[in-house]
């Protein structure tokens, strides 16, 4: 299966999902082992794919607030398309925070507890108008970090002028108590562009003495994603990291803490509730769960085979859709969480997949469920012909 067809197949990646790859790698601690800048982006493009599995192609765009995440523009039209189902579930929030550095100020407030998604919005002001701040922020949900998450200009940024942050995951942890954790550094010296790491040119050392040698000029190496780039430190965070390194001192530490139980949730629903088993050739599908509110999804279904690698090919090279019907897009992301093919007692072979959907584009009424493979050449080859239509049923 070539990376290409796929990237054909579901569309663009959305910036939002390369940000959140990324920022996983430098969140607190930092991971013992960093990664060569080339197979960072190989990794963001990977876990794109992962994601896109029952995906409509998404065609992302920066809309205002957190409707950022729950619209799309059309790319041949030019048309802002708004899922206007979700935009009466967003809650105005009035948290407020003002101390040495910036100005805070949470506005917006998303919760669904179909697959535990979470959206927040916040502007943060820069106060001292000839000071270079670079802002860190840690977030948690009732003491787990917010899961499968994306942003925009949340952590690792600079900070020059009023900025519009938005974050969007799932709740993990016990209860919605929620925290956010700033860390503003001021930056001792100019931001440089650095360029990506080429391991087919230069060893790891080798471009760790790039790097040492902007700082050695009082320059700041900032890479393509705009994270600065230090040397790795054994257990120690990326901001003591960037301290250590002399690319910053701290200037601001501060903690945003709120209950999203305070927050309405979405209380509105669609479910399936009709046939929920399907025979094909060479395989079964059954529905377990298929629930969609304005906002999220949670699909849950099993899928029998006769033959293990048929099994093994929908797991590792087949894909699943869910597609709304008359719809050009659902969805900005799907996270699907596999069980690996096992043995059943009739001698089949059971895969069970759960797709817990964020980032919601359309709040559908009908989907279309197919099934499709790829060939040696990477052409999807449809196992279900033109799928089965599930009608969806109004819920409260």
């Amino acid at each position: 299966m070539k990376m290409d067809d796929l990237k054909n197949a579901f569309g663009s990646t959305p910036e939002s999902v390369k940000q959140c790859v990324l920022r996983s790698l430098h969140e607190e601690p930092r991971r013992e082992y960093i990664m060569k800048r080339k197979r960072l982006m190989s990794l963001a493009i990977a876990l794109a794919v992962i994601l896109a599995l029952g995906c409509a192609a998404f065609a992302g765009t920066r809309l205002e607030g957190i409707a950022t995440f729950f619209g799309y523009i059309n790319r041949e039209t030019g048309e802002t398309v708004v899922n206007e189902a979700v935009i009466g579930h967003i809650q105005s929030l009035n948290e407020t925070y003002e101390g040495k550095t910036v100005r805070f100020t949470l506005t917006e407030g998303l919760y669904s507890p179909v697959a535990g998604s979470v959206s927040l919005f916040w502007t943060l002001e820069p106060l001292g108008e000839e000071e270079q701040y670079y802002v860190l922020c840690n977030d948690s949900v009732g003491g787990a970090a917010l899961e499968c998450c994306a942003a925009y200009d949340v952590t690792e940024y600079f900070l020059k002028s009023p900025t519009q942050c938005v974050l969007t995951g799932q709740a993990k942890g016990e209860g919605l108590e929620t925290e956010l954790k700033f860390t503003i550094l001021k930056i001792k010296g100019e931001p440089t562009h650095l360029s990506e790491w080429d391991d087919e040119k230069e060893t790891e050392e080798e471009f760790w003495q790039r790097v040492d040698a902007l700082i050695a000029e009082g320059k700041v190496p900032v890479a393509g994603d705009g994270m600065i780039e230090v040397r790795p430190i054994r257990d120690k965070t990326y901001g003591e990291e960037l301290v250590i390194a002399g690319v910053a001192e701290l200037a601001e530490e501060f903690t945003i803490t709120f209950d999203l139980a305070d927050i309405n949730p979405v209380d509105e629903m669609r479910v399936y509730e009709g046939e929920k088993t399907f025979e094909f050739d060479g395989f079964t599908v059954c529905i377990n769960e298929l629930v969609v509110s304005p906002a999220d999804s949670c699909i849950s279904f099993d899928i029998l085979c006769d033959e293990e690698s048929l099994a093994k090919d929908i797991v590792c090279g087949g894909f699943v859709r869910f597609c709304p019907v008359g719809e050009e897009y659902w969805m900005g992301a799907a996270y699907p969480r596999f069980i690996a093919p096992v043995r059943t007692a009739d001698g089949r072979w059971k895969v069970s997949v759960t797709y817990d959907v964020v980032e919601q584009l359309v709040y559908p009424e009908e989907l279309i469920l197919s099934i499709a493979k790829y060939d040696a050449e990477g052409k999807p080859i449809p196992l279900t012909g033109e799928g089965v239509r599930l009608k969806l049923t109004d819920k409260r």
